[in-house]
C-alpha cells in the first residue's frame, strides 16, 4: 500500500517579505491586450520557464524605474516565426532586481492555469499575465514574435 503525501510548493522571498501558496496567485488567461493572442504549443514554454527556474540563486535582471518598464527575459525561437517568451514589467518608481527564479515561479503559475486542451489530447497554453501581490511587477507569458529580442 502506498502512502499518499500532499506537499505544498512555497516561495519565500525577501523581495516579497512573506510566504506565498501556490494557490494564492491567480494568472489572467488571455492577458495583456496588447500582446500577440497566439496560442503556442505548451511545451514551448517549458524552456524559458526553465532557464528562470534553474537560474542561480542569486541571479537577478535590473529594471529601472517604472511605470511599465517591460524586459524580455526569456524565450524559445520556435518554428515559422513563432516566439514563446517571458516578459517581466516593472511598475516601481524605483530601479529593483527581480530574480530569476522568482520570475519563473511566477511564469509557472501562468503556465499551470492557462492551459487549453483541443479535443484530440493536445496541450496550448493562452497568453496570461499574472502580478505580484507583494511588490509592482508582473509577468506575462506570450508569443514574443520573429522579431523579440531575448537574452
Amino acid at each position: 500500500m502506498k502512502a499518499s503525501v500532499v506537499l505544498s510548493l512555497v516561495l519565500a522571498s525577501p523581495i516579497m517579505g512573506s510566504v506565498m501558496k501556490r494557490d494564492d496567485v491567480i494568472a489572467n488567461c488571455g492577458e495583456p491586450a496588447d500582446h500577440s493572442d497566439n496560442q503556442l504549443l505548451r511545451s514551448e514554454y517549458s524552456y524559458p520557464i526553465g532557464l528562470l527556474l534553474g537560474a542561480a540563486g542569486g541571479d537577478a535582471v535590473y529594471f529601472e524605474p517604472g511605470p511599465s518598464n517591460c524586459k524580455n527575459v526569456a524565450c524559445n525561437p520556435g518554428k515559422d516565426g513563432a516566439n514563446a517568451g517571458v516578459t517581466v514589467c516593472s511598475d516601481d518608481t524605483s530601479e529593483i532586481p527581480i530574480g530569476k527564479q522568482e520570475m519563473g515561479w511566477f511564469a509557472q503559475r501562468i503556465f499551470e492555469q492557462c492551459k487549453i486542451r483541443t479535443p484530440d489530447g493536445v496541450d496550448y497554453l493562452q497568453k496570461g499575465q499574472v502580478f505580484n501581490p507583494d511588490a509592482k511587477w508582473n509577468v506575462i507569458l506570450s508569443d514574443l514574435g520573429p522579431d523579440a529580442q531575448c537574452p
